[in-house]
Order: C-alpha cells, then sequence, then structure tokens
C-alpha cells in the first residue's frame, strides 16, 4: 500500500510524504524502505511514460478504432 501511495504522482504524496507516515505510524524500517524506494522507481517510470506521449498515442488509437 506504500509503494503505491508514493508511486501516485498527486499533489502530496511522495518519498517525503510516504516517509513521514512511515515514521508516524512506527512502520518496519527495512521493509518501508524498500516500499519507498520501488515507489519512487513506479512514479518514475509512469512520468517517463506519460512524458514520452504514450498515453496520447493509445488515446488516439482509441478515438480512431470507434
Amino acid at each position: 500500500m506504500l509503494l503505491l501511495f508514493v508511486g501516485v504522482s498527486l499533489s502530496g504524496t511522495g518519498a517525503w510524504t510516504g516517509t513521514l507516515s512511515v515514521s508516524l505510524l512506527d512502520m518496519d524500517f527495512k521493509s518501508s524502505v524498500i516500499a519507498v524506494m520501488l515507489g519512487v522507481l513506479l512514479a518514475g517510470i509512469i512520468m517517463g511514460v506519460a512524458s514520452a506521449g504514450v498515453f496520447g498515442a493509445i488515446g488516439e488509437t482509441i478515438v480512431c478504432i470507434e
């Protein structure tokens, strides 16, 4: 769950907020660090794909099919 919270690119979510919530909820350190790192990687992949215009190309393909 922490991975998705960090990985979703919305305002107020991210590595800093994820680690703050881990600290406040007194979660396990090792699993939290791994989840935050994977979440940052996921966010990078999402933003890279969005910057490359892949989502727009998929939308254009769907519109052309209909």
